[in-house]
């Protein structure tokens, strides 16, 4: 049996542009991500949060295009 993928979409649709939302997911990747030892799942983490830090600017408008 295959693990099943974390979802990324959050299964409110107005938590799609709630900033704080995304943020609150980064701060849970970050907590997980200090306790990890191997540095190779500690990376993958670490591109995690900075999706969901991206995420976050996104929501705010604030995000390049």
């Amino acid at each position: 049996m295959t693990p099943s993928l974390i979802q990324i979409t959050p299964r409110d649709p107005e938590l799609l542009n709630d900033p704080n939302h995304w943020r609150a997911k980064a701060q849970v990747a970050r907590s997980q991500a200090e306790t990890m030892k191997d540095e190779v799942a500690k990376k993958t983490m670490e591109g995690v949060i900075g999706t969901y830090e991206r995420l976050a600017l996104a929501a705010e408008g604030k995000l390049a295009h």
